[in-house]
């Protein structure tokens, strides 16, 4: 099977305003490192979470999927079903917003209060498709209403955001993704701000779409267990870089990186011995404008040695399908009393 979406070397670089004192000395342009040489594909129907702490990148990552960044600061490539989804002229390639849609994390900032639903979930299309008679878009803002769960989709037409629940205003930016009938969607948080009774709702909904309409999800998620529940794959993010990579078995189950090894160390437990603490890690991210040497995690890594301050790492396979930039252990994490 071809691969829906393929990432190579994709880095995102954005400049810094230079400082008045710094224009005077004649400094080079700084630049934030977001994301740098991430390589990740994504199969029809598959479901890749993708984890990280805050500012690892992860959105960043999602928004250059989207192209919702400029295509300037977005380097490396990214192909769609086997084609570049940029030009040579720089411009994205025609009819790639109806393949790749995109949901937001907040719901209550995602929708304009001053639209009506019908106008809001009818957007993408008009855009896509202007001549669309009103009739045609208004059946397909109510079919993508119920399809989200909002029935009867006519009922929801003329209210407006403010009208609506929590859940029922992630459901309706569910809508208006799906209303272009997209074979990707990114998934940015999308339960993250919702009460926890609503939260399996939502994912039960979008695992649905998945089985009745093939679509492929890249899951943006700093919570791992949730990863481990719904993901076929995981990519672990951490300062713009994946340090691992592979099936969600392999990566719970068999986790080599110590980042990933910290992540599954916070993860609720059923049963923890009283004499047991969690191992926590300890310091900040780096500055992603300064990036360290060698592995973007060495300042926090317990394991970290000489190798580890001078030479950049790279995935390499560890097990069947199951990919890492290095393979330490976490035992000298874990305290106990």
């Amino acid at each position: 099977m071809d691969a829906l979406i393929e990432l190579k070397n994709v880095t995102v670089k954005f400049p810094v305003k230079p400082s008045f004192i710094d224009v005077l000395k004649g400094k080079p342009q700084r630049v934030v490192h977001a994301v740098n040489g991430v390589d990740l594909t994504v199969m029809p129907g598959e479901i890749i979470a993708l984890v990280g702490e805050s500012g690892s990148g992860k959105t960043t990552l999602g928004k250059a999927i989207n192209a919702l960044h400029p295509s300037e600061v977005v380097g490396g490539t990214i192909c769609f079903e086997g084609e570049p989804i940029f030009g040579t002229d720089g411009k994205l390639k025609p009819g790639y917003r109806e393949k790749v849609a995109m949901i937001f994390q907040d719901p209550y900032q995602s929708l304009n209060p001053k639209q009506t639903i019908e106008k809001i979930v009818a957007e993408p299309l008009m855009i896509q498709q202007k001549n669309l008679s009103r009739d045609k878009m208004r059946a397909s803002v109510v079919t993508a209403l119920e399809q989200a769960g909002l029935t009867p989709g006519e009922s929801f037409l003329n209210r407006y955001p403010h009208e609506l629940s929590g859940g029922q205003r992630q459901r309706v930016v569910i809508a208006g993704a799906l209303i272009v009938k997209p074979k990707l969607i990114i998934a940015d948080e999308p339960v993250s701000m919702l009460d926890v009774s609503i939260r399996s709702e939502i994912l039960k909904l979008l695992m649905e779409l998945r089985e009745r309409q093939q679509i492929a999800y890249l899951f943006i998620t700093h919570d791992i267990a949730l990863a481990w529940a719904i993901a076929d794959k995981i990519a672990v993010m951490y300062l713009g870089t994946i340090l691992e990579y592979g099936s969600a078995e392999n990566v719970i189950q068999s986790p080599k990186n110590p980042y990933t090894q910290a992540l599954i160390e916070i993860m609720p437990k059923m049963k923890m011995r009283r004499s047991e603490k969690r191992a926590l890690l300890t310091g900040e991210m780096p500055d992603p404008i300064d990036l360290p040497k060698g592995c973007v995690f060495q300042s926090r890594c317990p394991r970290a040695a000489d190798g580890c301050m001078h030479e950049k790492p790279k995935l390499t396979l560890v097990g069947e399908a199951h990919y890492s930039v290095c393979e330490c252990q976490l035992e000298e994490m874990r305290v106990n009393e």
